[in-house]
């Protein structure tokens, strides 16, 4: 489809190390050695400047975490790494602490501040599913961008016309062949005992702790190194597929919607692996409506688009798996911007029932009621009786009987006849008067 053509000019972008003038993928030439003279001086001036314009950061490929595979996407910029697999999670290469997922998305909440307003790149295995993806979406900052990479299957008949080492450190997924690649590389390039040496130190150490070690090493070198001993046009390549290695086999594809409520209750469990046959697919179907050869896949793959394809949940079920996650929600207080938390106890897992209690500073108890919830309608009554304890169960005469129908449900809130129960506290304070909470649970919750 178009889009799929689209997605793979950018790879093969990649592929020929078109950093300059992205032309199309092209062999690169026998090395070429300058006699002293301006001409020679100019390039490995330039050589230098490259390095000290390039990140101090490479963009890293998910070296520990296996990727599903997706035939389109863009080709990853810059961002902080965060790699997700069944035993563990790590932000930028180092472990994330914690025995659970929602302990390590606590966590990311505290340490990943610097991500605001960034990409952030995420390696996830094709097994994880949606509702652990979430939980570490919601632990980014709420400005961040979800990248998600994916693996393209092969590279293109273009690409594989490019038989550079630079192209080759872009293409290969081993670690330890892009040592040897490179090494082979500035040997041919270079002349240069102190830069080759200094190249040569980086093996064995991880992707992103390479990259700064070659940079580093490289800029510390290169005034030592004579311009005659420099391939320079050569060199920029290996140092620039250096930053990039491994690119050309990874793609990224936007999955910030995922962070919207209806998505964790349309397809919790769903895995990364059928989440991506099935973004392919509505890719196929979508673009075919299309007859522009120049559309790109963040045309078709925008963020609404996502949304209101995979995550259509009414506003029914967005409630109820807000109940079994145990969530907690906000209800407006009137008259002012204060949100009084309340959280989701199920009678049992997955029940349609259990308690809704108010949540108080310091964890003092607070006023609990129940709740019974019907399809698109919830009955909250209540006060709940601590002594003896009350269960939803229990028929009696309560002093609170409410019965709201839901109406209406958006990525932070959900819409009932005569308010909002709001699922992140700062939405909460932001939200008109008018969603405040009403009747006599207000009166209950405003002791």
């Amino acid at each position: 489809m178009h889009v799929r053509r689209a997605s793979r000019s950018l790879q093969d972008c990649a592929v020929g190390l078109a950093l300059l003038a992205c032309g199309g993928a092209r062999p690169q030439p026998v090395a070429q050695f300058f006699a002293p003279g301006p001409a020679c001086d100019r390039g490995k001036q330039e050589l230098q400047a490259l390095l000290i314009r390039l990140p101090e950061r490479p963009l890293l490929t998910a070296a520990r975490v296996e990727l599903p595979e997706a035939a389109l996407g863009n080709v990853p910029g810059e961002g902080p790494l965060l790699e997700l697999d069944e035993q563990g999670a790590y932000w930028d290469g180092q472990p994330i602490p914690g025995a659970d997922t929602t302990t390590r998305a606590v966590w990311l909440h505290s340490n990943a501040t610097a991500a605001q307003g960034s990409a952030v790149y995420i390696a996830a295995h094709p097994n994880i599913d949606v509702q652990t993806l979430r939980t570490f979406l919601l632990g980014l900052p709420p400005s961040s961008q979800a990248r998600l990479l994916v693996r393209m299957p092969s590279q293109s008949s273009e690409a594989a016309k490019d038989n550079s080492f630079a192209a080759r450190l872009l293409q290969e997924r081993d670690p330890k062949a892009r040592e040897q690649l490179a090494e082979q590389g500035f040997a041919q390039h270079s002349r240069c005992t102190a830069l080759n040496g200094a190249i040569s130190a980086a093996n064995g150490l991880g992707a992103s702790e390479r990259w700064t070690k070659v940079r580093q090493g490289a800029l510390n070198t290169l005034d030592s190194c004579a311009c005659q001993d420099l391939d320079t046009e050569g060199l920029k390549a290996l140092l620039l597929a250096e930053q990039r290695a491994g690119t050309a086999t990874v793609a990224a594809l936007p999955v910030t919607f995922l962070r919207d409520q209806r998505c964790g209750a349309s397809m919790p469990l769903r895995s990364m692996r059928k989440l991506l046959g099935q973004v392919e697919l509505f890719n196929e179907e979508f673009s075919g409506k299309f007859e522009s050869d120049a559309l790109t896949f963040e045309q078709v793959l925008t963020h609404e688009r996502l949304l209101g394809y995979f995550c259509n949940a009414l506003p029914g079920e967005t409630l109820a798996s807000l109940q079994r996650a145990r969530s907690t929600l906000y209800l407006r207080l009137p008259g002012s911007e204060t949100c009084q938390g309340v959280r989701f106890e199920p009678l049992s897992t997955g029940a349609p029932m259990g308690t809704l209690r108010q949540l108080r500073p310091g964890g003092a108890p607070g006023t609990a009621f129940h709740y019974w919830q019907a399809a698109e309608e919830i009955r909250v009554y209540g006060p709940a009786l601590s002594d003896p304890p009350s269960k939803p169960t229990d028929t009696r005469e309560w002093p609170c009987d409410t019965h709201r129908k839901l109406t209406g449900v958006d990525g932070s809130s959900i819409e009932l006849e005569q308010e909002r129960w709001f699922s992140d506290e700062e939405s909460c304070r932001k939200a008109p008067a008018e969603t405040a909470v009403s009747g006599c649970m207000l009166q209950a919750l405003a002791k």
